[in-house]
C-alpha cells in the first residue's frame, strides 16, 4: 500500500530528516520534481533503476540524469 499525498508547486514533503520532496512546475504532461538528499542515498527513476537491474544487477545513480 502506498501513502497518497497531495502538494501544490513549490510545496514539499520530507522524508525522514535528511530528504526533502519538492514539486517545481508542471508543463503539459510532466513535473518537475526536486530531492535534496545526502550524496549517500541512491536516488534514481525507476525505469532507469529496473534497466540497470535487468541488465547487470548494478544500478548506479548518475549525477548528469536529469530526466
Amino acid at each position: 500500500m502506498a501513502l497518497t499525498i497531495k502538494r501544490k508547486e513549490g510545496q514539499s514533503i520530507r522524508i525522514g530528516p535528511h530528504i526533502t520532496v519538492t514539486l517545481g512546475k508542471t508543463r503539459g504532461s510532466h513535473t518537475a520534481i526536486y530531492i535534496e538528499a545526502p550524496r549517500s542515498v541512491p536516488v534514481w527513476r525507476a525505469e532507469i533503476q529496473d534497466f540497470h537491474a535487468g541488465g547487470d544487477g548494478d544500478a548506479r545513480s548518475t549525477a548528469g540524469d536529469q530526466g
